[in-house]
């Protein structure tokens, strides 16, 4: 095997990195449910529930504020979202035409969300997060925006490309657990999301397995080189910060 190839993907302890996938699969196929709102409200409880699962794992409590700024949305989706629930009623005329911008907006959410848990795991287990959530949040995007996230995103195009069929039965199935339920009062929206998500992962990991172990695959063939430049990135966006501050403090 080549030396710049390492055969556990982006390295990350296996068990976890199937569970970052995981959520990063269930974040991005909340696109498939077809419940203004309520998808949004599964998108963020998925998230919400990646980033507790990673702290989790290295003994780590987060308080509610910090799991609010490491899972806020920054991608400025409100046109998105304006614009899918401009064109919902004409999705079955548009169908053709929308598989393909579902498809694309799928694997960008969805390799986006796999980077951002990646990152987050590395803080982690290097000791690199100190309580400042949105110091840890800014390094996440500046790595992110530094090292193109292409490498992985060809991964998850090419994987999620030929699991259209999969992807759209597991977000109907989450639509069907959500239509089940008392519609809930806005305060209660992501808390009944994440109700929906707990009661359906048993299920939803057996669906959705072997796409995460073709992920693993695809991820195992991405150089070793890359995983190391996009922590690289990680690490001196940290320090820029910390050295900011402290040239704020002798101010």
């Amino acid at each position: 095997m080549h030396r710049d190839f390492h055969p556990e993907g982006s390295r990350m302890p296996p068990q976890l990195e199937r569970d970052v996938l995981f959520h990063a699969i269930l974040m991005a196929l909340t696109r498939y449910v077809p419940l203004p709102i309520l998808d949004d409200a599964l998108r963020q409880a998925a998230h919400e529930r990646m980033v507790k699962r990673l702290a989790a794992a290295y003994q780590r409590e987060l308080s509610k504020e910090e799991v609010k700024v490491l899972t806020e949305d920054r991608t400025g989706c409100c046109s998105g979202c304006l614009l899918s629930l401009f064109l919902w009623p004409f999705k079955k005329v548009l169908a053709r035409l929308l598989v393909v911008w579902d498809l694309n907006r799928t694997v960008e959410a969805a390799s986006r969300s796999f980077v951002s848990g990646y990152l987050l795991q590395v803080a982690f287990s290097e000791g690199l997060y100190h309580g400042n959530a949105p110091r840890l949040r800014d390094a996440q995007d500046q790595a992110a925006a530094r090292v193109s996230t292409s490498p992985v995103g060809r991964v998850f195009q090419s994987v999620l490309g030929g699991a259209g069929k999969k992807l759209r039965q597991a977000g109907q199935e989450l639509a069907r657990r959500l239509r089940k339920q008392t519609p809930p009062p806005p305060e209660r929206e992501a808390e009944a999301a994440l109700e929906v998500i707990e009661a359906a992962e048993e299920e939803e990991q057996k669906a959705l397995a072997p796409v995460i172990e073709r992920l693993r695959e695809g991820l195992k063939a991405i150089p070793a080189s890359y995983y190391d430049e996009l922590k690289a990135a990680f690490r001196e966006a940290l320090r820029e910060q910390s050295e900011q501050v402290s040239r704020e403090a002798l101010f």
